[in-house]
């Protein structure tokens, strides 16, 4: 009887361990997580065998900082998104002052043009010549991503502390955000003010004065936000109006 036993106690030791091999070496892809488990309901809440199920990992809802999906990286050529670093020390003293106020963002996310497809905001930088962009990407039924909007910016002559003087915000639907200034051109009570509002925007700096080749000629604060622009999608068209006061 004894042997019995000890051969069944055997055998169960085995087939445990045969389990277990085949588990660890299951086929793992980079957009797949294995981390889920079922318990056997005849053990009696023992959880005697575990099995994976593959759940789709996405990447997140990245508000100011964040990662690019690949598919829209590889079109990026040598740019990079922006780092806080990477902004003139106004902007970065700015944000380290007034905490609830993001200054150095560089990613958002939102479906801009309400296709029900995750589309980006982005400030990127070449660190070969420390130019820099602002772009917003379209993703499309593909898998890809058209750009909808690139501004591109020169950068600043002999700057050690920075490269970058503009930023980005999000305004997400529901909100007025730069239409509440008070000389935006969309007027208070007005069809276009209320479109607007319930529309995710991305608002962008825009520095003022600049010299010929659109380089701000003073870094403080007051100049840099002075204007902005709002871009916003209607219809699946893009739409965008500046105010400056």
């Amino acid at each position: 009887m004894l042997k019995k036993v000890s051969l069944l106690a055997a055998s169960l030791m085995l087939a445990a361990c045969s389990a277990i091999a085949v588990s660890n070496h299951l086929p793992m892809s980079p957009l797949t997580d294995l981390t889920a488990s079922r318990v056997d309901p005849a053990s009696n809440g023992t959880q005697n065998a575990t099995q994976t199920v593959p759940s789709v990992t996405v990447l997140p809802e990245p508000q100011c900082q964040g990662e690019i999906p690949a598919s829209l990286k590889a079109t990026l050529g040598e740019y990079r998104l922006a780092k806080e670093s990477d902004f003139v020390a106004s902007i970065r003293a700015y944000e380290r002052e007034n905490p609830g106020q993001r200054t150095t963002c560089s990613i958002f996310t939102a479906d801009f043009n309400e296709d029900k497809q995750k589309d980006y905001a982005l400030l990127l930088v070449n660190p070969k010549n420390n130019n820099f962009r602002f772009l917003i990407a379209i993703s499309q039924s593909s898998g890809q991503f058209d750009s909808a909007v690139v501004k591109d910016f020169s950068h600043l002559p002999d700057s050690s502390e920075g490269t970058i003087y503009t930023a980005i915000s999000f305004k997400p639907s529901g909100e007025l955000g730069p239409a509440a200034r008070e000389y935006s051109p969309l007027k208070s009570g007005t069809s276009e003010q209320q479109i607007f509002k319930a529309k995710p925007a991305i608002e962008l700096w825009k520095a003022l004065p600049t010299d010929s080749a659109g380089v701000p000629q003073y870094l403080e604060i007051g100049t840099l936000a002075y204007c902005s622009n709002a871009f916003y999608f209607v219809n699946g068209k893009l739409k965008t109006f500046g105010v400056c006061d």
